[in-house]
């Protein structure tokens, strides 16, 4: 009896102890918050920098004081994955990441499952640039930041990017405020509720170099556009697009648009949108001058046939622009625009015009759309040439 007791209590043992081992290996770490004031360096980069080497997968490296990177120090390069950097919240102002100058990169990102949040990025010549290649980055988050006074870009990405989020951002007199340069993977790319206030190119898409894989489901949304020195939204070679419930106001330069699409963009949904530009026109379907980024050789007649845009759905807008120019024109357009639902489009000029484009791009627009003033359906039946040239000229 004595020994099968001693056998059972040995079986217990042995069970139990191996049940709590196995416990205690599946639970998963806890994740650490890292002040970065706590941290030891003489500079305040080397403070961040230390803060970030202790950072494991899943901590979180708390901007606690403003992090100011002088002429001679390195731009500080973020590669580790499933980590966060966030500043710690300070009434209504946030903890700066700043440079003394505008040289220079503030971070550069080759990570993935990495979210930025609660944080002021302010000069420098590129202050969050993200660049993978050949890799593909997930999982992006970046959340109620603030670009100001950057000379180059806010936010750059260059390579394969899924899951991407920027929200509740705000975008300050930088040059180019939000860029992906040649990405052939943009999936599930989501831009929402942020603020666009100057700068050159608001939202660039800028991918004409880019051997497209996929462009999948990249939504800009719920937006506010103020004036820009040319473009609130620039979109090259970048297809599957979704533009809704956002404001534009225009650029007031002499070449200015609010939408911007050349070079091969297609398939792009603008839905329930105010649109302005009074300098110029509020939309342009065109093919670009030179190839690359507008620094390369210029495109012959027929190369700019063949890398015009097109297949654009316009669903519920009110569409604006003054004197300057049409409310929407297309160059050497392709494929089609369709204009549905309930929009009213009004120009001091020709609401719609067209050139290079009449025999390549198929115009569908419902009767009931409201152009300068008049029905569709009323439009289609007026005999002067001229006075139909006011609403809509094709050529």
């Amino acid at each position: 009896m004595q020994v099968l007791k001693h056998l059972l209590m040995k079986l217990f043992l042995k069970t139990f102890i191996s049940t709590t081992i196995c416990f205690f290996i599946a639970l998963p770490l806890l994740a650490k918050e890292i002040l970065v004031s706590k941290q030891k360096g003489s500079t305040d980069r080397q403070k961040f920098v230390s803060a970030y080497e202790k950072a494991q997968k899943g901590d979180v490296v708390i901007v606690d004081m403003d992090i100011v990177l002088h002429n001679d120090e390195n731009p500080i390069h973020i590669k580790k994955n499933k980590i966060s950097i966030v500043g710690k919240i300070q009434g209504d102002s946030l903890f700066k990441i700043t440079r003394t100058h505008q040289k220079n990169f503030l971070f550069k990102v080759s990570s993935q499952h990495i979210n930025i949040k609660n944080l002021q990025f302010e000069q420098g010549m590129q202050q969050l640039y993200f660049q993978n290649e050949p890799h593909t980055s997930k999982k992006i988050t970046i959340e109620n930041c603030y670009f100001k006074n950057g000379k180059y870009t806010g936010i750059n990405f260059k390579g394969k990017y899924k899951n991407v989020l920027i929200k509740n951002c705000t975008f300050n007199n930088t040059k180019f405020s939000l860029q992906t340069m040649d990405c052939p993977v943009l999936e599930n790319f989501v831009i929402d509720t942020c603020q666009f206030i100057k700068g050159d190119h608001q939202i660039s898409l800028d991918n004409p170099h880019a051997n497209i894989v996929k462009h999948k489901n990249i939504h800009i949304k719920n937006c506010s556009f103020g004036f820009a020195s040319r473009f609130n939204i620039a979109l090259a070679n970048t297809q599957n697009v979704c533009i809704e419930n956002s404001n534009f106001k225009g650029g007031t330069g002499s070449y200015a648009q609010a939408l911007h699409f050349e070079d091969r963009t297609k398939n792009v949904l603008v839905k329930n949108n105010k649109i302005e530009c009074m300098a110029d026109v509020a939309i342009l379907l065109y093919a670009t001058d030179k190839i690359g980024h507008g620094t390369g050789r210029k495109l012959t007649e027929e190369e700019k046939y063949a890398s015009g845009s097109g297949n654009v759905t316009l669903i519920n807008n009110q569409i604006t622009s003054g004197m300057a120019d049409a409310a929407i024109s297309i160059g050497y357009g392709q494929g089609y625009l369709k204009i549905t639902g309930d929009n009213v489009i009004q120009s001091k000029k020709e609401a719609i015009k067209s050139f290079k484009s009449a025999k390549n791009i198929q115009l569908m627009i419902d009767d009931h759309t409201f152009i300068n003033g008049k029905r569709y359906d009323e439009i289609k039946t007026l005999l002067d040439s001229k006075e139909k040239e006011r609403y809509l000229k094709i050529k």
